[in-house]
C-alpha cells in the first residue's frame, strides 16, 4: 500500500462521510451551483483516484475500490437517523463516479506513459 494515496483516501473518505451525515438544515444554508446527484459522482470520482493511487497491486486497488463502494452504500443507510434521505440515485452516482474516476485514472496513466516513452 502506499501510504501518501492511502491517507489521501482516508481525508477524501472522511469529507464525504461528514458532509453525507450532517444534519439537512447545515446542508440547505450552503448554496451550491452543482446538482446533489453531481456532487456525489465527483466525489466518488475523486475518490477512486485516490483509492486506485493508494493501491501497489491490482488487489489492493480492487480492494480499496471496493472498500468505496461499501462506504457510498452504507452512508444511504445511516442517513436516515440523521434527518437525512435514502436514495438509491446517490447510490448509482456514486457507483458511476467510481467508475470514471478509475477510468480517468488508467486512461491518465497510460496517456502519461505513451509520452514518457516518446520523449
Amino acid at each position: 500500500m502506499k501510504i501518501t494515496g492511502f491517507i489521501c483516501w482516508c481525508g477524501l473518505a472522511l469529507t464525504i462521510i461528514i458532509g453525507s451525515l450532517i444534519p439537512v438544515q447545515a446542508v440547505e444554508q450552503v448554496p451550491s451551483i452543482l446538482s446533489d446527484k453531481v456532487q456525489h459522482f465527483i466525489g466518488y470520482a475523486v475518490l477512486s483516484i485516490a483509492a486506485v493511487s493508494a493501491g501497489r497491486a491490482w488487489q489492493q486497488k480492487g480492494m480499496m475500490i471496493f472498500l468505496s463502494f461499501l462506504m457510498g452504500i452504507a452512508i444511504e443507510f445511516i442517513q436516515p437517523m440523521t434527518g437525512r434521505y435514502f436514495e438509491t440515485g446517490d447510490i448509482i452516482a456514486n457507483s458511476v463516479g467510481l467508475v470514471a474516476g478509475v477510468l480517468i485514472f488508467f486512461l491518465s496513466s497510460s496517456a502519461l506513459d505513451h509520452w514518457a516513452r516518446k520523449a
